[in-house]
């Protein structure tokens, strides 16, 4: 069964910034919510920022091959019940801080996401804690493990191009603050945990496993013509996407992140 989506994207809030390349994330979240006919973002139920969810259908899973009938069967088997739409729910969320100070934020939303059972089902929810070392079993195998989702831009990419990370939390932020905003969120909160003042297991700081895992979604900007240097770079990313890329993120690149989406397992 398709895993329950928390899809996060980065960015910096108010309008002097929406169209930035900065703002990458949160430009393809609000082109893949119109592509999948979510409602219009509003606030949050989770935490302070907007969000918006919906119910996204896969196609059934193959039924079983029927066993071939032999001279002792006393009657031919009934034929199966039609495979029904595999279904999961996604939620969308735009963090509404600065970029470089997204982390808290991030994990205040992951937690309150994961305990609603308007956005989970239980079974998928109810034994499963990403900072904790051991998770308990119920009865009932959960479907589908939920994830959280990061959606940023990416200078190291061509623009416009889609690179997915399974196991972000495990690799290195690549100087992106908003990643290492989150990382270390998340190893804070695990230390804390550690020492008994909240839920979890142990994590090293700067990486390792930290308790919790997300994906990301590298989406491409590119660099101001290769450079690295600090200055240039700082006003690149502050500058406004040029019309035909922004028509390449709401287009080709929403789409191919939809497509990374439905794979996710």
């Amino acid at each position: 069964m398709p895993p329950p989506l928390l899809l996060v994207s980065l960015g910096n809030p108010g309008p002097r910034y929406a169209l930035t390349r900065h703002n990458a994330g949160h430009i393809v979240l609000t082109s893949l919510a119109s592509l999948i006919g979510c409602s219009t973002f509003s606030p949050s139920p989770y935490s302070p920022g907007l969000s918006t969810s919906t119910t996204v259908e896969f196609p059934p899973l193959r039924p079983p091959k029927r066993r071939k009938l032999s001279p002792d069967d006393a009657a031919p088997l009934p034929p199966p019940p039609p495979p029904q739409p595999q279904q999961a729910q996604w939620a969308l969320h735009q963090c509404p801080t600065l970029m470089n100070v997204s982390g808290p934020s991030i994990l205040s939303t992951y937690r309150a996401w994961l305990a609603s059972p308007a956005s989970i089902p239980l079974t998928a929810s109810d034994s499963f804690d990403p900072f904790s070392s051991t998770t308990t079993t119920s009865n009932t195998p959960p479907p589908a493990r939920p994830r959280l989702v990061i959606l940023h831009d990416s200078l190291e990419d061509a623009p416009g191009h889609v690179r997915v990370q399974p196991s972000g939390a495990t690799v290195s932020a690549r100087g992106h603050n908003g990643i290492k905003s989150l990382l270390d969120s998340i190893a804070s909160s695990t230390r804390r945990a550690a020492k008994g003042k909240g839920p979890g297991g142990g994590a090293k700081a700067g990486g390792g496993n930290t308790g919790v895992d997300f994906v990301r979604i590298n989406i491409g900007i590119g660099r101001p013509q290769s450079s690295r240097d600090p200055e240039r770079v700082a006003g690149y990313v502050l500058e406004d996407f040029r019309q035909g890329e922004l028509e390449v993120l709401r287009g080709r690149t929403t789409a191919e992140v939809l497509s990374v989406l439905k794979g996710l397992k």
